[in-house]
């Protein structure tokens, strides 16, 4: 269904209009409020504190969870700070990240996410950049015995 762009417009500044929604009254589930105190329960640890002794603070003021599940969900915290890499995964090419770690240039200066390298640093058996592309004749693998698909002439018989 089509929609003029008149009633968009409407929409929009009706949207614009909304009255901001009261932070302080936002209700929080106990990972959401963990990652609130991530900062503050982290310094009280390198401060000394147990983990025990901050889940006995949390518990006084209404946010009762385990010694365990506080580690948990701190942990969750932790992995999920805006602006912090996490994870295995290499930087673009073409960018000072990946000159950092020796990769190779990228060819073009447009979209660092299309860079392509150049064919002679591709792993063995990647045709084209594309892992897909992958065969046993490629990867000078010999053929397995027993699981190759042999195909045979059609037979009237059922």
């Amino acid at each position: 269904m089509a929609h003029s762009i008149a009633i968009l417009e409407r929409v929009r500044a009706r949207l614009a209009a909304l009255p901001k929604p009261d932070q302080q009254s936002k209700q929080l589930n106990k990972q959401e409020s963990i990652g609130f105190l991530a900062k503050d329960l982290i310094a009280s640890m390198s401060d000394g504190h147990t983990l025990d002794e901050l889940a006995a603070v949390l518990a006084e003021e209404g946010v009762s969870m385990s010694p365990v599940a506080l580690k948990s969900h701190l942990r969750r915290a932790r992995r999920r700070r805006p602006g912090k890499r996490t994870g295995g995964r290499r930087p673009v090419l073409g960018t000072a990240a990946a000159a950092a770690e020796g990769a190779a240039p990228a060819q073009s200066e447009g979209d660092p996410g299309t860079a392509k390298r150049a064919p002679d640093t591709y792993p063995p058996g990647v045709a084209n950049g594309n892992p897909k592309e992958r065969s046993r004749a490629s990867l000078s693998l010999p053929p397995r015995p027993g699981s190759a698909f042999v195909a045979r002439k059609d037979t009237d018989k059922v």
